[in-house]
């Protein structure tokens, strides 16, 4: 994938969002979410305290508010209550990968990844996070788990003779 230029991301993520507001303008979610985004977190809290209240903003509140704090955790549970009650949408999906990936839970970050890239294939916040995470290379014995000694030993055995990226 390559590389898009900012303004443009934001033109994109603005149509992908799609809730406008009276003369083509963003509403205050779209704003909240491109704040989010951008790690504008404050930003994002202001913007939704213009926003009509739902399960999406409040989720989003969460979210930010938990990140201001220091404290990833405490945003994860509302952002899974949200897509539970159906306020689902790939930006929900993308605000709890941020959330998981910030409170160190990568593996369940992958999880909730694949479901919004499923869900929502051409989402461009969703696949520049799985392009940020990577894929991880299979164990080198197919039939000992990953953390079995002996697929440790020898992936790093692996890995300085081929080298990271190979």
């Amino acid at each position: 994938m390559t590389d898009i230029p900012l303004d443009d991301f934001e033109k994109r993520l603005e149509r992908l969002v799609g809730g406008r507001g009276r003369r083509g303008e963003p509403d205050a979610l779209d704003r909240a979410l491109s704040a989010f985004y951008r790690g504008a977190y404050r930003r994002c809290l202001d913007a939704l305290a213009r926003a009509e209240p739902g399960p999406r903003v409040s989720a989003l509140r969460e979210a930010a508010s938990a990140l201001l704090a220091g404290r990833p955790q405490l945003g994860v549970r509302p952002c899974f209550e949200a897509i539970r009650q159906g306020a689902s949408g790939p930006d929900l999906y993308a605000v709890l990968v941020t959330l998981l990936l910030a409170s160190g839970d990568r593996a369940r970050a992958h999880r909730v990844l694949r479901e919004g890239l499923r869900r929502a294939p051409g989402h461009p916040v969703l696949r520049r996070q799985m392009e940020a995470m990577g894929v991880r290379k299979p164990p080198v014995v197919g039939f000992l788990p990953r953390s079995h000694p002996v697929n440790r030993w020898l992936g790093r055995v692996r890995h300085r003779y081929r080298g990271a990226h190979a």
